[in-house]
């Protein structure tokens, strides 16, 4: 039996098998893992990055396709629907030449995700590529939205559609020295469904969706009943009577006191889901920061400049006193609700400044570290006036070692009452101000005064648009710039040299520059960075033009086209010990055609739903330039 066994394996047909088997496998191997070798330095052959097509493109190529339906949809907008009309909300706005986003894409972190089908093994590879055929992957792309800002948005492109729902309330009447009450029954209203809308957007946006956004608006009834608020009149007239009401102001060596009269706490009174009134938190604390204003101050951190290579003080520390207003308030409900006598304590809050000039006497500043330069030649008014409150806030500013700088901490509020300005900017069909053009100006030179100065980047984002106030000194070429915008992006670095920097900020009207200059103690740090190399020009699309009710019949008001690009640069550090650090920063630059809003009398009205055609986007018309255009 054996023998025969041992035969039947020796014998010359079976060996042929074997070896026919053999060379079949070795050469399907063979082809597997040359066909897995044409993935070299690509996605696998069925990868999505949103609702885009993305597999067998090289990572760059991918990057580029997907930054091209990202770039779509900041320019044009997102189709809004409610109530049978579409309109169009903008996720981008040009103010001036700085471009203020209302969402930001992670193209990087969604091209990482993408090659998780990938192995470093030579030999798991190839499998890894087969499996992807069989199941793609299919990757979201990380968004994040300025939720605020876009419901504003929102609200303002349907004005008429939200009717806020409000509350019974009680109004008062003094009459012959006596006061009576009655009660105004509350209102049912409409308010936009929040978070269904918001989670929507950002469906739309991670997946590349075109359709429109449905907009869900909810019926909302008042809490409080009629009947309620009618059982706690007595006791609201009871507290009524009470005032005048004396609030005790002590702050450090001042003591004084504030009255609140019965004509301002009538506005306060109002009906509570409990038995008994209360204290609207929102009308007191309005009337708190009228009354309170004389005694509040913030606190001022010192402020130094360097004059004649000396460190001297130009504005000195100080103390800061704000009204606690929910402590304030509980005493205000304590007074009422638990019937306490006399004076009701007004909390005053004492901050330190955050840097104190005892601290200063160490602080080791000795010699200058690096400067950032930028021109703003050419800008508007009220972008000159942006751009020198923004100086006045950044000159003589501290930074303390090991402490993350944030310049929107450093230039906060963006208001006209703190010394910005607005400017008309396009939104939509719309004409509206928006405040603080020239902000990017003062970001751009902060971040190059860091990169010279050797400091971590610890947050930085490119400006959207190609604009040559913000081109890099060195070869005129964009890529060294840094755009702000509150609440988001921000420009923080981080301190870590071990002693204080001193932030010496100069504008320069004669030659139009902004200088920054960072003064401090060297540790022997070498830092610079190379000119930025533009790797691609990408051209503008054809003009839009958008009607509107906002201009005259006729009159028209465009903003400039902005071509695209891609550049980058090489940050390098030298440390005191010979280390090298390097850093490669790079930029996307969308590009903006041409947007002009024309006047007319009457709206053209849409299309049917049934006649609207296929809303498409026009990706060829944005292809990369393969030469190097000159901007």
């Amino acid at each position: 039996m054996w023998s025969a066994v041992k035969s039947f394996f020796l014998s010359r047909p079976f060996m042929k098998t074997v070896l026919i088997v053999s060379m079949v496998l070795a050469g399907c191997g063979v082809a597997l893992f040359g066909w897995a070798q044409t993935y070299q330095g690509r996605l696998g052959p069925q990868v999505w990055i949103g609702g885009r097509f993305v597999g067998g493109l090289s990572f760059k190529e991918a990057q580029e396709s997907t930054q091209q339906v990202v770039d779509h949809f900041l320019v044009n907008g997102v189709v809004v629907r409610a109530n049978g009309e579409e309109r169009t909300l903008t996720l981008a706005t040009l103010v001036g030449t700085d471009m203020v986003e209302r969402a930001s894409f992670d193209v990087d972190t969604a091209l990482l995700q993408a090659q998780i089908n990938r192995h470093t093994s030579w030999f798991a590879n190839p499998f890894l590529l087969v499996w992807n055929i069989f199941f793609p992957v299919r990757v979201s792309l990380p968004v994040t939205i300025q939720e605020e800002l876009l419901l504003q948005d929102v609200r303002n492109l349907f004005p008429e559609i939200e009717l806020e729902a409000s509350e019974p309330t009680f109004v008062f009447i003094l009459q012959n020295n006596e006061w009576t009450g009655e009660v105004v029954s509350g209102k049912s209203g409409n308010e936009i469904n929040r978070q269904k809308f918001l989670d929507q957007l950002r469906d739309h946006l991670t997946s590349f969706d075109t359709l429109p956004v449905i907009l869900d608006v909810r019926y909302v009834d008042p809490t409080i009943s009629v009947t309620q608020a009618q059982a706690q009149m007595n006791q609201a007239l009871l507290w009524l009577t009470q005032a005048p009401l004396t609030f005790r102001v002590t702050r450090g060596d001042l003591t004084e006191t504030i009255v609140l009269e019965q004509e301002d706490l009538k506005t306060m009174i109002i009906p509570s889901l409990l038995e008994t009134p209360t204290i609207s938190k929102e009308a007191f604390d309005l009337w708190t920061e009228m009354a309170a204003a004389s005694f509040e101050q913030q606190a001022v951190n010192a402020k130094f400049i360097i004059e004649n290579g000396r460190v001297i003080e130009f504005v000195s520390n100080t103390p800061g006193y704000l009204v606690d207003h929910d402590f304030t308030y509980q005493n205000l409900l304590a007074f009422f609700q638990e019937e306490v006598l006399g004076e009701i304590e007004m909390v005053f809050i004492q901050t330190q400044p955050e840097i104190s000039v005892s601290e200063v006497n160490d602080m080791g500043i000795a010699e200058k570290l690096g400067v950032g330069t930028s021109s703003y030649r050419g800008s508007p008014y009220n972008r000159i006036l942006n751009i020198t409150n923004g100086v006045r806030l950044l000159n003589g500013v501290l930074i303390a070692p090991d402490q993350t700088f944030s310049l929107l901490d450093a230039l906060r509020p963006f208001d006209y009452d703190h010394g910005y300005y607005s400017e008309l900017v396009i939104k939509g069909d719309k004409i509206e101000p928006e405040m603080g053009g020239g902000l990017c100006q003062i970001g751009t030179t902060t971040f190059r005064a860091a990169l010279n100065t050797g400091l971590p980047i610890v947050e930085r984002s490119n400006h959207s648009l190609v604009v040559s106030y913000y081109n890099d000194p060195q070869n005129g070429n964009p890529g060294t710039d840094a755009t702000i915008y509150d609440p988001a992006p921000d420009l923080k670095f981080t301190n870590d040299t071990g002693y204080f920097i001193l932030f010496q900020a100069e504008m320069n009207t004669q030659t139009q520059q902004l200088v920054f200059t960072f003064w401090g103690a060297s540790d022997g740090r070498q830092a610079s960075y190379s000119a930025p190399i533009v790797s691609s020009w990408i051209p503008v699309g054809e003009t839009q033009k958008i009607e509107t009710l906002d201009l005259e019949p006729g009159e028209e008001k465009c903003q400039s086209a902005h071509i695209g690009a891609n550049a980058s640069f090489v940050y390098t550090v030298r440390k005191s010990d010979g280390t090298i650090e390097e850093r490669t920063f790079e930029s996307h630059y969308r590009p903006l055609p041409e947007i002009c809003l024309i006047g007319v009398e009457e709206l053209t009205p849409i299309m049917e739903e049934g006649a609207k055609e296929e809303s498409t986007i026009p990706l060829e018309d944005a292809e990369v330039l393969e030469e190097v255009l000159t901007p």
